[in-house]
């Protein structure tokens, strides 16, 4: 018996070894991402790789009390507000923060918004700004996002995450925290190993991916064609299921509680109408539903502090998108101004000053940044 208990130790030893070798290694070639001045979820050369996995796993930043804007949203959040430009025409009265994932319904953001408001305190919270940019396509309901054969029943992406290295359990009731938020840094080096690995995986698919495959298209001049439009809007008709008001009552709610929340709690909230193309609006079966709804809610928010509604559906030239959602590079700078503009309204001191300089370089003054 001793024998077999000396062995077993030595066992773990050697295995204990191994692991702080490989851990040293990693750590000498993997670095965590920069996160001055400011964290973004789509960083492509981050360890964490995907946007739910930075999300998750580096989200500690957001604890500070200084003054924070963070941007959350799903894919057209990413790609419309450009982090450098929003900064510039901010001036750096606050840092900028972009939490967008790419395919998010509301369930998912509100996902978002408790793993950030976790981390923080109630002084970190009432320095906060968040803002939410929606459009129809993120009030898909859950039982057609989410319960799907290649996952648990009903896991998000951040859920996923939330069990992947077993920083919490799974049980019938809703995920139990293992690893509190104060020991996740701790953990997420502890685990660099395996996060090292899984970016050398996804690097090599991408770099076989972009041997093998054309190279992409200039998005700043690329057209979608007819059956490229068809193919979307079939796309978007399985994502949303049946055309009935009855669809957006669940992600409504979920878009109420996570407006309350941040309310409650102290933060700003600017709720943004993301725009998208004419054409894509007119065919859409869901857009007046969505309108109506949203429309609703908006009034039901109006009056309470620290609440602003930004409109920027006016933007909505088919020749500014690449696709049926996603603007070109060119005009992200218009969709930065709109912003900077509703911000100025609730940063300080210094905020007023940056509003103006965003309403000049526009060419005017900024509109549809409150419903009257």
């Amino acid at each position: 018996m001793r024998v077999i208990l000396r062995q077993g130790a030595a066992l773990l030893a050697c295995l204990a070894l191994l692991y702080i070798g490989l851990l040293g290694l990693t750590l000498s070639f993997a670095h965590r991402p920069n996160q001055e001045p400011g964290l973004d979820a789509s960083l492509g050369n981050s360890i964490f790789r995907t946007e739910p996995k930075y999300i998750y796993l580096n989200r500690t930043p957001l604890r500070d009390s200084s003054e924070k804007i963070v941007l959350l949203g799903a894919s057209n959040v990413d790609a419309g507000f450009n982090l450098t430009e929003l900064r510039t025409l901010l001036h750096a009265t606050a840092t900028v923060h972009k939490l967008a994932i790419g395919g998010a319904n509301l369930t998912e953001v509100r996902e978002v918004i408790d793993l950030v408001q976790q981390v923080q305190s109630e002084e970190a919270r009432r320095h906060e700004i968040c803002v939410l940019g929606i459009w129809y396509g993120m009030f898909g309901e859950d039982r057609l996002r989410w319960y799907t054969p290649d996952r648990s029943p009903g896991d998000t992406d951040i859920d996923i995450e939330r069990y992947r290295y077993g920083f919490e359990w799974r049980t019938a009731r809703g995920p139990i925290t293992l690893v509190p938020w104060y020991y996740i840094d701790v953990a997420v080096t502890a685990i660099y190993p395996f996060l090292f690995l899984d970016q050398l995986s996804r690097d090599s698919l991408e770099w076989l991916s972009d041997k093998y495959h054309a190279q992409p298209k200039d998005l700043d001049t690329v057209v979608m064609t007819e059956d490229e439009r068809g193919r979307m809007m079939n796309y978007w008709t399985g994502i949303m299921g049946p055309t009935r008001l009855s669809t957006f009552d669940e992600q409504f709610a979920v878009l109420e509680q996570s407006g309350d929340l941040i309310l409650a709690e102290g933060s700003r909230l600017i709720l943004v109408d993301l725009p998208l193309p004419k054409w894509h609006k007119q065919r859409s079966p869901y857009q007046s539903y969505y309108e109506d709804r949203r429309t609703q809610e908006v009034k039901r928010w109006m009056g309470r502090p620290g609440f602003v509604f930004l409109d920027m559906t006016d933007l909505d030239s088919d020749a500014d998108f690449y696709d049926e959602v996603h603007p070109r590079p060119r005009v992200t700078v218009s969709w930065a101004r709109r912003l900077a503009g509703a911000l100025s309204s609730l940063l300080s001191p210094n905020g007023a000053v940056a509003g103006a300089v965003a309403g000049a370089v526009s060419g005017g003054p900024l509109q549809g940044s409150r419903v009257p």
